[in-house]
């Protein structure tokens, strides 16, 4: 959804609302390992402050993942609300806000960059998930394995009496 921004950097308008509901790019989805993602959706207005623009926003959104210790889906819901100025490319300060290189908006990259740094690094089903067993790959959430957990790499042997003593 790109919205024409003349109209306010002109002085037509102090705000403009706008409301959508959009899928999130493919390649962003992947990008963080989701499953599934629900259409995001989003609402917010841009207005001028002085002589900046500035962009209020919420947004929510509901993906599937999955777990990274057991691999079981996890549903993680992410709602938030986000403000953020307006630059021109020739800005110096341009981590300080969203560039945009044109008079018009992408809504929809401006939300999917600030949705995607709200996801987890790691995502699990539970705080206490045991994850798989590295020898048998049984879901150790769910039963016991009998694997020997005897065999230690030789490389940290070492370590094993380390606090024996």
């Amino acid at each position: 959804m790109l919205i024409n921004l003349s109209p306010i950097i002109n002085g037509r308008y102090d705000k403009e609302t706008f409301e959508d509901t959009f899928n999130l790019n493919v390649e962003h989805g992947k990008r963080v390992g989701a499953l599934h993602v629900s259409p995001i959706a989003c609402k917010g207005e841009i207005e001028i402050m002085g002589e900046r623009l500035y962009v209020t926003c919420h947004y929510e959104a509901n993906f599937t993942f999955n777990c990274d210790r057991c691999l079981k889906e996890v549903k993680l819901h992410i709602e938030d609300d986000f403000k953020t100025k307006l630059i021109t490319t020739d800005e110096e300060e341009s981590y300080d806000g969203y560039v945009v290189e044109t008079e018009a908006l992408d809504i929809v990259e401006l939300v999917s960059d600030e949705l995607l740094t709200h996801i987890p690094f790691q995502i699990v089903c539970d705080e206490d998930c045991q994850g798989l067993c590295a020898t048998c790959g049984k879901n150790l959430n769910e039963d016991e394995c009998n694997c020997d957990d005897a065999n230690i790499d030789p490389r940290f042997e070492v370590l094993k009496d380390l606090f024996s003593e």
